[in-house]
Protein backbone atom coordinates (compact mmCIF):
# COMPACT_ATOMS: atom_id res chain seq x y z
CA UNK A 1 0.00 0.00 0.00
CA UNK A 2 1.03 3.25 -0.82
CA UNK A 3 2.92 5.46 2.00
CA UNK A 4 0.72 8.47 1.30
CA UNK A 5 -2.24 6.85 1.98
CA UNK A 6 -1.31 4.66 5.26
CA UNK A 7 -0.16 8.09 6.95
CA UNK A 8 -3.88 9.27 5.87
CA UNK A 9 -4.96 6.27 7.68
CA UNK A 10 -3.35 6.78 10.41
CA UNK A 11 -3.86 10.88 10.94
CA UNK A 12 -7.87 9.91 10.23
CA UNK A 13 -7.31 7.10 12.83
CA UNK A 14 -6.01 9.51 15.54
CA UNK A 15 -8.32 12.19 14.55
CA UNK A 16 -11.15 9.72 15.64
CA UNK A 17 -10.19 8.14 18.13
CA UNK A 18 -10.66 10.65 21.15
CA UNK A 19 -14.42 11.19 19.60
CA UNK A 20 -14.73 7.23 20.54
CA UNK A 21 -13.14 6.68 23.58
CA UNK A 22 -15.40 10.12 24.86
CA UNK A 23 -18.37 8.51 23.52
CA UNK A 24 -17.61 4.72 24.59
CA UNK A 25 -17.00 5.70 28.24
CA UNK A 26 -20.57 7.75 28.45
CA UNK A 27 -21.98 4.75 27.22
CA UNK A 28 -20.47 2.12 29.27
CA UNK A 29 -21.54 4.32 32.26
CA UNK A 30 -24.88 4.69 31.08
CA UNK A 31 -24.82 0.71 30.87
CA UNK A 32 -23.39 0.07 34.08
CA UNK A 33 -26.08 3.06 35.74
CA UNK A 34 -28.95 0.98 34.02
CA UNK A 35 -27.84 -2.01 35.41
CA UNK A 36 -27.15 -0.82 39.02
CA UNK A 37 -30.78 0.74 39.07
CA UNK A 38 -32.99 -2.54 36.88
CA UNK A 39 -34.52 -4.31 39.22
CA UNK A 40 -34.65 -7.17 36.81
CA UNK A 41 -33.91 -8.21 33.38
CA UNK A 42 -36.90 -6.42 32.02
CA UNK A 43 -35.81 -3.14 33.29
CA UNK A 44 -32.31 -3.50 32.43
CA UNK A 45 -32.91 -4.40 28.53
CA UNK A 46 -35.44 -1.18 28.69
CA UNK A 47 -32.65 1.16 29.75
CA UNK A 48 -30.59 -0.60 27.50
CA UNK A 49 -32.77 -0.25 24.21
CA UNK A 50 -33.34 3.45 25.80
CA UNK A 51 -29.38 4.24 25.79
CA UNK A 52 -29.67 2.80 21.86
CA UNK A 53 -32.71 4.49 20.87
CA UNK A 54 -31.14 8.20 22.09
CA UNK A 55 -27.52 7.60 20.78
CA UNK A 56 -28.72 6.85 17.55
CA UNK A 57 -31.44 9.31 17.47
CA UNK A 58 -29.01 12.07 18.67
CA UNK A 59 -26.04 10.76 15.87
CA UNK A 60 -28.53 10.91 13.27
CA UNK A 61 -29.30 14.89 13.78
CA UNK A 62 -25.74 15.22 14.85
CA UNK A 63 -24.78 13.55 11.02
CA UNK A 64 -27.48 15.88 9.67
CA UNK A 65 -25.61 19.18 10.92
CA UNK A 66 -22.31 18.01 10.10
CA UNK A 67 -22.64 16.92 6.50
CA UNK A 68 -20.50 19.17 4.32
CA UNK A 69 -22.32 21.42 2.10
CA UNK A 70 -21.11 21.00 -1.62
CA UNK A 71 -20.58 24.22 -3.72
CA UNK A 72 -20.10 23.67 -7.61
CA UNK A 73 -20.64 25.65 -10.50
CA UNK A 74 -24.02 25.00 -12.14
CA UNK A 75 -23.12 26.07 -15.59
CA UNK A 76 -20.82 24.68 -18.24
CA UNK A 77 -17.87 26.52 -19.16
CA UNK A 78 -17.97 28.31 -22.50
CA UNK A 79 -15.89 25.67 -24.81
CA UNK A 80 -16.04 23.00 -22.42
CA UNK A 81 -17.61 19.07 -23.56
CA UNK A 82 -20.97 18.92 -23.16
CA UNK A 83 -21.07 15.89 -21.12
CA UNK A 84 -19.80 17.05 -17.84
CA UNK A 85 -20.43 14.74 -14.43
CA UNK A 86 -21.05 16.80 -11.00
CA UNK A 87 -20.89 15.64 -7.67
CA UNK A 88 -24.62 14.53 -6.65
CA UNK A 89 -25.47 17.01 -3.64
CA UNK A 90 -29.13 15.40 -2.69
CA UNK A 91 -27.97 14.12 0.47
CA UNK A 92 -26.15 17.83 1.17
CA UNK A 93 -29.57 18.92 -0.45
CA UNK A 94 -31.52 17.37 2.13
CA UNK A 95 -29.49 18.02 5.24
CA UNK A 96 -29.88 21.43 4.91
CA UNK A 97 -33.44 21.25 4.12
CA UNK A 98 -34.23 18.75 7.60
CA UNK A 99 -31.78 21.12 10.41
CA UNK A 100 -33.68 24.22 8.80
CA UNK A 101 -37.10 22.81 9.70
CA UNK A 102 -35.48 21.35 12.63
CA UNK A 103 -34.05 24.39 14.06
CA UNK A 104 -36.96 26.28 12.72
CA UNK A 105 -39.69 24.06 14.25
CA UNK A 106 -37.60 24.00 17.40
CA UNK A 107 -37.77 27.95 18.01
CA UNK A 108 -41.59 28.16 16.93
CA UNK A 109 -42.54 24.84 19.56
CA UNK A 110 -39.67 25.89 22.23
CA UNK A 111 -42.65 25.85 24.81
CA UNK A 112 -43.87 22.50 24.14
CA UNK A 113 -40.91 20.56 24.33
CA UNK A 114 -40.62 20.44 27.85
CA UNK A 115 -43.87 18.66 28.26
CA UNK A 116 -42.82 16.40 24.85
CA UNK A 117 -39.95 15.81 26.44
CA UNK A 118 -41.93 15.09 29.94
CA UNK A 119 -44.07 12.72 28.01
CA UNK A 120 -41.18 10.49 27.18
CA UNK A 121 -39.22 10.18 30.28
CA UNK A 122 -42.44 9.25 31.64
CA UNK A 123 -42.27 6.21 29.27
CA UNK A 124 -38.78 6.00 30.00
CA UNK A 125 -39.45 5.32 33.78
CA UNK A 126 -42.87 2.95 33.66
CA UNK A 127 -40.15 0.46 32.34
CA UNK A 128 -37.73 1.29 34.68
CA UNK A 129 -39.99 1.48 37.87
CA UNK A 130 -41.05 -2.27 38.90
CA UNK A 131 -44.35 -1.12 40.63
CA UNK A 132 -45.33 1.07 37.81
CA UNK A 133 -45.94 4.40 39.19
CA UNK A 134 -44.62 7.03 35.75
CA UNK A 135 -44.33 9.60 39.08
CA UNK A 136 -41.59 8.37 40.73
CA UNK A 137 -39.14 10.71 41.41
CA UNK A 138 -36.26 8.73 41.33
CA UNK A 139 -37.35 7.06 38.17
CA UNK A 140 -38.32 10.15 36.95
CA UNK A 141 -34.98 11.81 37.39
CA UNK A 142 -33.06 8.80 35.62
CA UNK A 143 -35.16 8.95 33.01
CA UNK A 144 -34.61 12.33 32.04
CA UNK A 145 -31.17 12.29 32.88
CA UNK A 146 -30.46 9.23 30.51
CA UNK A 147 -32.88 10.73 27.60
CA UNK A 148 -30.78 13.85 27.66
CA UNK A 149 -27.31 12.77 28.35
CA UNK A 150 -27.52 10.39 25.27
CA UNK A 151 -29.30 12.12 22.83
CA UNK A 152 -26.53 14.98 23.39
CA UNK A 153 -24.00 12.11 23.58
CA UNK A 154 -25.23 10.72 20.24
CA UNK A 155 -25.71 14.22 18.70
CA UNK A 156 -21.81 15.00 19.33
CA UNK A 157 -20.60 11.34 18.10
CA UNK A 158 -22.92 12.15 14.69
CA UNK A 159 -21.74 15.22 14.40
CA UNK A 160 -17.78 15.03 15.06
CA UNK A 161 -17.45 11.29 12.97
CA UNK A 162 -19.37 13.56 10.49
CA UNK A 163 -17.02 16.54 10.52
CA UNK A 164 -13.98 14.60 11.19
CA UNK A 165 -13.72 11.85 9.25
CA UNK A 166 -16.72 11.36 6.55
CA UNK A 167 -16.47 15.05 5.32
CA UNK A 168 -12.77 14.13 4.69
CA UNK A 169 -13.84 10.67 2.77
CA UNK A 170 -16.36 12.73 0.51
CA UNK A 171 -13.75 15.46 -0.43
CA UNK A 172 -11.51 12.44 -1.34
CA UNK A 173 -14.49 11.16 -3.27
CA UNK A 174 -15.22 13.98 -5.14
CA UNK A 175 -11.38 14.78 -5.58
CA UNK A 176 -10.69 11.36 -7.35
CA UNK A 177 -13.94 12.45 -9.55
CA UNK A 178 -12.97 15.90 -10.37
CA UNK A 179 -9.21 14.85 -11.24
CA UNK A 180 -10.50 12.03 -13.72
CA UNK A 181 -12.56 14.73 -15.75
CA UNK A 182 -10.01 17.25 -15.60
CA UNK A 183 -7.48 14.59 -16.80
CA UNK A 184 -10.06 13.40 -19.24
CA UNK A 185 -10.26 16.79 -20.67
CA UNK A 186 -6.53 18.02 -20.64
CA UNK A 187 -6.22 14.40 -22.67
CA UNK A 188 -8.35 15.43 -25.46
CA UNK A 189 -6.79 18.66 -25.85
CA UNK A 190 -3.50 17.43 -25.91
CA UNK A 191 -4.86 15.29 -28.67
CA UNK A 192 -6.24 18.38 -30.94
CA UNK A 193 -3.32 19.88 -29.96
CA UNK A 194 -0.77 17.88 -31.24
CA UNK A 195 -2.59 17.24 -34.36
CA UNK A 196 -2.17 20.98 -34.51
CA UNK A 197 1.44 21.21 -34.15
CA UNK A 198 1.73 18.74 -36.27
CA UNK A 199 -0.27 20.23 -38.54
CA UNK A 200 2.13 23.66 -38.55
CA UNK A 201 5.02 21.66 -38.67
CA UNK A 202 4.28 20.13 -42.27
CA UNK A 203 2.92 23.89 -43.09
CA UNK A 204 6.42 25.03 -42.24
CA UNK A 205 8.46 22.74 -43.50
CA UNK A 206 6.96 22.24 -46.90
CA UNK A 207 7.33 26.26 -47.03
CA UNK A 208 11.12 25.83 -46.18
CA UNK A 209 11.24 23.43 -48.53
CA UNK A 210 9.76 25.20 -51.47
CA UNK A 211 10.87 28.64 -50.20
CA UNK A 212 12.45 30.65 -53.13
CA UNK A 213 16.06 31.71 -53.47
CA UNK A 214 16.79 35.17 -52.19
CA UNK A 215 16.37 38.03 -54.23
CA UNK A 216 18.12 40.44 -52.07
CA UNK A 217 22.00 40.03 -50.95
CA UNK A 218 21.34 43.43 -48.83
CA UNK A 219 20.76 42.42 -44.94
CA UNK A 220 18.61 45.29 -44.34
CA UNK A 221 16.62 45.19 -47.42
CA UNK A 222 16.12 41.13 -46.24
CA UNK A 223 15.06 42.83 -43.01
CA UNK A 224 12.93 45.20 -44.27
CA UNK A 225 10.68 42.66 -46.30
CA UNK A 226 10.43 40.30 -43.07
CA UNK A 227 9.06 43.26 -41.36
CA UNK A 228 6.33 44.17 -44.27
CA UNK A 229 5.90 40.37 -43.83
CA UNK A 230 5.17 40.81 -40.04
CA UNK A 231 2.99 44.40 -41.18
CA UNK A 232 1.34 42.18 -43.62
CA UNK A 233 0.17 39.45 -40.72
CA UNK A 234 -1.14 42.08 -38.40
CA UNK A 235 -3.76 43.09 -41.11
CA UNK A 236 -5.09 39.83 -42.11
CA UNK A 237 -8.94 39.96 -41.80
CA UNK A 238 -11.51 37.50 -42.05
CA UNK A 239 -14.96 36.53 -40.74
CA UNK A 240 -14.34 32.96 -41.47
CA UNK A 241 -12.68 32.21 -37.69
CA UNK A 242 -11.26 28.64 -39.00
CA UNK A 243 -10.08 30.50 -42.48
CA UNK A 244 -8.31 33.65 -40.21
CA UNK A 245 -6.31 30.94 -38.38
CA UNK A 246 -4.80 29.43 -41.66
CA UNK A 247 -3.79 32.37 -43.36
CA UNK A 248 -2.56 33.66 -40.09
CA UNK A 249 -0.51 29.96 -39.96
CA UNK A 250 0.37 29.94 -43.23
CA UNK A 251 1.47 33.71 -43.12
CA UNK A 252 4.09 32.58 -39.92
CA UNK A 253 5.38 29.58 -41.41
CA UNK A 254 6.18 32.02 -44.79
CA UNK A 255 8.01 34.52 -42.16
CA UNK A 256 10.16 31.71 -40.76
CA UNK A 257 10.94 30.15 -44.31
CA UNK A 258 11.86 33.61 -45.20
CA UNK A 259 14.16 34.58 -42.26
CA UNK A 260 15.81 30.77 -42.75
CA UNK A 261 16.32 31.19 -46.64
CA UNK A 262 17.89 34.78 -46.54
CA UNK A 263 19.54 33.73 -42.93
CA UNK A 264 18.06 36.27 -40.83
CA UNK A 265 19.16 35.12 -37.19
CA UNK A 266 16.77 35.36 -33.91
CA UNK A 267 18.67 37.82 -32.86
CA UNK A 268 18.18 39.90 -35.47
CA UNK A 269 14.49 39.62 -35.52
CA UNK A 270 14.45 41.12 -32.07
CA UNK A 271 16.58 43.82 -32.76
CA UNK A 272 14.07 44.45 -35.39
CA UNK A 273 11.46 44.36 -32.74
CA UNK A 274 13.34 46.26 -30.59
CA UNK A 275 12.99 49.60 -32.74
CA UNK A 276 8.95 48.81 -33.08
CA UNK A 277 7.00 46.49 -31.21
CA UNK A 278 5.10 43.72 -33.75
CA UNK A 279 3.62 40.84 -33.11
CA UNK A 280 3.80 39.67 -36.55
CA UNK A 281 7.63 39.58 -35.60
CA UNK A 282 6.89 37.11 -32.40
CA UNK A 283 5.03 34.84 -34.31
CA UNK A 284 7.71 34.92 -36.97
CA UNK A 285 10.20 33.84 -33.90
CA UNK A 286 8.12 31.58 -32.34
CA UNK A 287 7.85 29.85 -35.58
CA UNK A 288 11.62 29.76 -35.82
CA UNK A 289 12.23 28.62 -32.75
CA UNK A 290 9.44 25.40 -33.03
CA UNK A 291 11.11 25.13 -36.72
CA UNK A 292 14.86 24.89 -35.59
CA UNK A 293 15.40 25.31 -31.73
CA UNK A 294 18.37 26.32 -30.21
CA UNK A 295 20.27 26.90 -26.66
CA UNK A 296 19.17 30.36 -25.92
CA UNK A 297 16.25 30.32 -27.67
CA UNK A 298 14.12 30.69 -24.48
CA UNK A 299 15.57 34.34 -23.05
CA UNK A 300 14.95 35.44 -26.79
CA UNK A 301 10.91 34.44 -27.07
CA UNK A 302 10.56 36.04 -23.46
CA UNK A 303 12.34 38.99 -23.70
CA UNK A 304 9.60 40.55 -25.64
CA UNK A 305 6.06 37.56 -24.98
CA UNK A 306 4.80 39.06 -21.88
CA UNK A 307 3.46 41.91 -23.98
CA UNK A 308 2.10 39.80 -26.82
CA UNK A 309 -1.77 40.46 -26.87
CA UNK A 310 -3.37 38.82 -29.99
CA UNK A 311 -4.33 34.62 -28.87
CA UNK A 312 -2.89 33.66 -32.39
CA UNK A 313 0.83 34.84 -31.51
CA UNK A 314 0.22 33.61 -27.63
CA UNK A 315 -0.64 29.90 -28.79
CA UNK A 316 2.43 30.03 -31.17
CA UNK A 317 4.75 31.32 -27.97
CA UNK A 318 3.06 28.47 -26.05
CA UNK A 319 4.30 25.90 -28.50
CA UNK A 320 7.58 26.92 -28.76
CA UNK A 321 8.49 26.80 -25.41
CA UNK A 322 6.48 23.17 -25.66
CA UNK A 323 9.01 22.63 -28.49
CA UNK A 324 11.97 23.85 -25.98
CA UNK A 325 10.88 21.41 -23.64
CA UNK A 326 10.22 18.73 -25.50
CA UNK A 327 14.26 19.26 -26.56
CA UNK A 328 15.97 19.78 -23.26
CA UNK A 329 16.29 23.60 -24.47
CA UNK A 330 15.31 24.78 -21.03
CA UNK A 331 16.86 25.12 -17.48
CA UNK A 332 15.10 23.98 -14.23
CA UNK A 333 15.81 27.71 -12.92
CA UNK A 334 13.57 29.01 -16.07
CA UNK A 335 10.18 27.25 -15.05
CA UNK A 336 9.63 29.83 -12.40
CA UNK A 337 9.69 32.24 -15.46
CA UNK A 338 7.49 29.92 -17.47
CA UNK A 339 5.09 30.04 -14.67
CA UNK A 340 4.88 33.65 -14.70
CA UNK A 341 4.18 34.04 -18.28
CA UNK A 342 1.37 31.53 -18.08
CA UNK A 343 -0.16 33.45 -15.27
CA UNK A 344 -0.22 36.22 -17.72
CA UNK A 345 -1.41 34.85 -20.41
CA UNK A 346 -4.16 33.06 -18.50
CA UNK A 347 -5.77 36.63 -17.35
CA UNK A 348 -7.77 37.05 -20.41
CA UNK A 349 -7.42 33.31 -22.36
CA UNK A 350 -10.00 31.72 -24.26
CA UNK A 351 -10.94 28.28 -24.14
CA UNK A 352 -8.05 27.35 -26.52
CA UNK A 353 -5.08 29.01 -24.71
CA UNK A 354 -6.51 27.59 -21.26
CA UNK A 355 -6.62 24.49 -22.66
CA UNK A 356 -2.70 25.00 -24.21
CA UNK A 357 -1.88 26.71 -20.65
CA UNK A 358 -2.80 23.56 -18.61
CA UNK A 359 -0.82 20.75 -20.95
CA UNK A 360 2.25 22.95 -20.61
CA UNK A 361 1.15 23.64 -16.99
CA UNK A 362 1.51 20.16 -16.62
CA UNK A 363 4.71 19.80 -19.02
CA UNK A 364 6.73 22.28 -16.41
CA UNK A 365 5.55 20.70 -13.66
CA UNK A 366 7.11 17.21 -14.69
CA UNK A 367 10.19 18.91 -16.69
CA UNK A 368 13.32 18.26 -16.03
CA UNK A 369 16.29 19.10 -17.88
CA UNK A 370 18.83 16.31 -16.70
Amino acid sequence: MDRAIIEKDQRQREKILPVLYFCSSFFGLGLISALIWAHNVQAAMTAVEWIIACTISGGFIGFLFGIPKVVQSAGTPAGAENYRQQVNTNLSDISDWLTKIIVGLGLVKLTKIPPYLKGIAQAFATGLNEAGKTEAPTAMAFAYGLVIGYFVVGFLFGYLVTRLYLAAEFREVDKAATLTELKNQIDTAQAKIENVEAGQSMLTQSLIQNAPAAVAEDKQANLDNLKAQADAYLSIQSGDYGARVRMKNASAGNMAAYALTNKITKDEILELNATSFNQGLIVALATLIITKPEPGDLDRLLQYADQVTWKHVEYRVLNAISQLMAQKLVKDADKSRINKLLDNYRKNADSSILDRIKILGAQVADYSEK
